[in-house]
C-alpha cells in the first residue's frame, strides 16, 4: 500500500506566463504533516500532480482529497483509477450548481464526503450523498507562534479597499511588508520549489509576524492553526469561507471600521484533534 498526496504546480502551460498559488502547496504541507503524525515519513509519500492523477498505474494508494475543483477538473479527474483509494477530507466544488449524476455513485462509494464549505456540503446532500463539513486541512497545523520579538505586520494580498481604508490610519505597530501568495515565473512548474517556498512562508508567519492581514483563505487558515494573530479582510465573503467564519470574523469594507487591530487568536486544539 502506498500513501499519496495531490500537488498542484503552474496554472498555465506557457513558461513565460507561468503562475502558481502557494496556497495549494500549503494544503499539501498540511497533509504531509498528518502523515507524519501517522508515522509515515515525508520521503515515503508519493506526490501526484493533479493533472496526471488519471495516469496512475501503480499499487494501491491512499490519496487524501482536500482541494477546490472546477467543473472541468471534477469531470476529468473522477472517477479516479481503480488502484487509488480516495479519502475525501475537504472537497470544495462550489463553482457549479451540480455535477454529472454519473459521479454520484462514485462519491457514494467513499462517503461520507468531507466538504470544505457549506455549498459543497449542501450539493452532496441534495444528491443523497452522506457528507459532513470538515473545512480545510490547513486548520490542523500545529500551534507554534510566539509573541516574543515579533515586529512585522504582514499584508498578504489585501484588497485595494482595505489599503484605501488603512492609508490614513496609524494603528498597527511595526514595519509593514506586503506579501503575495501568487508566484510567477517558469520555476512555478517545479513542485520542489513550491514546497520549499510554502514551508519558508509558513515559517515567516510564525517567526516574523506580530499580525497577518490577509484576504487569502490559505493564509487565514494556517495562521489561525499556528496561533498567528490574523485579520481577515475581503471585498466579498466567498462561499469558500463558509466554514472558517465559525472561527474568525471576516471584515468587509462595511465593517473595516470594526476591525480588532490586535488580530484574532483562536485556540481550538480539541476541535483540531477531532479533525
Amino acid at each position: 500500500m502506498k500513501y499519496g498526496v495531490l500537488v498542484v504546480t503552474s496554472l498555465t502551460a506557457q513558461p513565460d506566463r507561468n503562475m502558481a498559488n502557494i496556497g495549494d502547496a500549503i494544503q499539501t504541507e498540511a497533509i504531509l504533516y498528518l502523515y507524519e503524525q501517522m508515522g509515515i515519513q515525508r520521503k515515503d509519500v508519493l506526490k501526484i500532480d493533479i493533472n496526471q492523477v488519471n495516469q496512475y498505474e501503480g499499487e494501491y494508494m491512499i490519496l487524501p482529497i482536500n482541494i477546490n475543483l472546477s467543473l472541468n477538473w471534477i469531470v476529468n479527474i473522477f472517477p479516479l483509477p481503480s488502484h487509488i483509494i480516495p479519502v475525501f477530507l475537504g472537497l470544495s466544488y462550489f463553482s457549479a450548481e451540480d455535477f454529472p449524476q454519473g459521479l454520484a455513485d462514485y462519491f457514494r462509494c467513499y462517503a461520507p464526503i468531507g466538504c470544505r464549505d457549506e455549498f459543497t456540503l449542501n450539493l452532496m446532500r441534495r444528491n443523497h450523498i452522506p457528507a459532513y463539513l470538515f473545512g480545510c486541512v490547513t486548520a490542523v497545523l500545529p500551534r507554534r507562534w510566539s509573541c516574543l520579538s515579533k515586529k512585522k505586520v504582514l499584508f498578504v494580498d489585501v484588497p485595494d479597499s482595505f489599503e484605501k481604508h488603512y492609508s490614513n490610519m496609524n494603528i498597527l505597530q511595526g514595519d509593514i511588508e506586503n506579501v503575495s501568495h501568487i508566484l510567477r515565473g517558469p520555476e512555478t512548474s517545479d513542485y520542489e520549489y513550491l514546497e520549499q517556498t510554502a514551508r519558508t512562508l509558513l515559517e515567516r508567519y510564525c517567526q516574523e509576524a506580530s499580525v497577518v492581514v490577509t484576504s487569502r483563505l490559505h493564509c487565514m487558515s494556517p495562521c489561525m492553526a499556528m496561533g498567528v494573530p490574523v485579520i481577515p479582510v475581503t471585498d466579498n465573503i466567498s462561499p469558500r469561507m463558509s466554514w472558517i467564519d465559525r472561527f474568525l470574523e471576516i471584515y468587509t469594507p462595511e465593517t473595516f471600521c470594526e476591525i480588532n487591530w490586535q488580530g484574532q487568536e483562536v485556540f481550538y486544539e480539541e476541535h483540531k484533534r477531532r479533525m
